[in-house]
């Protein structure tokens, strides 16, 4: 009996997680700003969050297993991938989002499925397939250099 709770208490978070969330490469998500601090300690907290871009390959095996991932700003800095229209865009506009591949950001799984961590983005939950041809040329080329 102690070995089921355990079996429970320890693989079933993460198969649950694992089940109803896609985390894979080119899924777009909500991610607290206290995340991203806590990724990279250089980060300024300027608002509640940020959207971020899934550079996930593989399937995790536990909560504490990281999803690198993109963090979205409005600036194009450079190197980065284009994505539009992320939310609702304004009347006959287009909002463009801007994620750097200079750096992917480490964040952890069990944040995933909590409104005050990482949270799926409704609007539009995954990347076009142009916009990932563009990822993928633009991760290509960030190996090369």
């Amino acid at each position: 009996l102690f070995l089921l709770f355990l079996f429970f208490l320890v693989f079933l978070p993460v198969y649950y997680l694992d089940f109803l969330l896609d985390y894979s490469k080119g899924t777009l998500w909500w991610v607290n700003d206290w995340l991203w601090k806590e990724a990279d300690g250089n980060f300024v907290v300027k608002r509640k969050g940020h959207p971020g871009l899934s550079l996930a390959r593989r399937r995790l095996k536990s909560i504490y297993d990281v999803v690198p991932m993109l963090i979205g700003t409005t600036k194009n800095g450079g190197r980065s991938v284009t994505v539009e229209n992320i939310t609702e865009p304004v009347k006959g506009s287009t909002r463009r989002t801007h994620f750097s591949v200079v750096r992917p950001y480490p964040l952890r799984f069990g944040e995933f499925g909590k409104k005050s961590g990482i949270y799926g983005n409704d609007y539009k939950p995954r990347i076009s397939d142009s916009e990932m041809a563009l990822l993928n040329v633009m991760l290509e080329m960030e190996v090369r250099s």
